[in-house]
């Protein structure tokens, strides 16, 4: 008998998550539409570094669990996830800075 066999037998489902922003859940990120277009944008960007990560997470957890097909999927997702987050952050940097500049001004 090798480990590696005896170890299948142990294997148990992950059951699937659940993204809050998608599920529609009060209390979560669900904007309801305000009409205003930046606002819409900006909500639709993070709505899709959320599932960028949420998509990463999975594929991280069927590697942990042995159900990935491939490495490089995983390795792909994750990394994509991780300079979606970054992008972010920067921006979020740059319209704090921005904001920080126009309130300094004098009217």
């Amino acid at each position: 008998m090798r480990i590696g066999n005896s170890l299948r037998e142990f294997q148990v489902p992950a059951p699937p998550i659940k993204n809050p922003v998608q599920t529609g859940q009060p209390g979560h990120a669900g904007v309801a539409p305000s009409g205003d277009p930046f606002l819409e944008r900006l909500t639709q960007a993070v709505r899709q570094v959320n599932d960028l990560q949420v998509e990463a997470g999975l594929q991280a957890t069927q590697l942990a669990t042995g159900r990935a097909r491939d490495l490089s999927e995983v390795v792909a997702a994750v990394e994509k996830a991780d300079l979606a987050l970054q992008l972010t952050v920067q921006v979020t940097q740059k319209a704090v800075q921005a904001y920080q500049e126009v309130s300094r001004l004098q009217v």
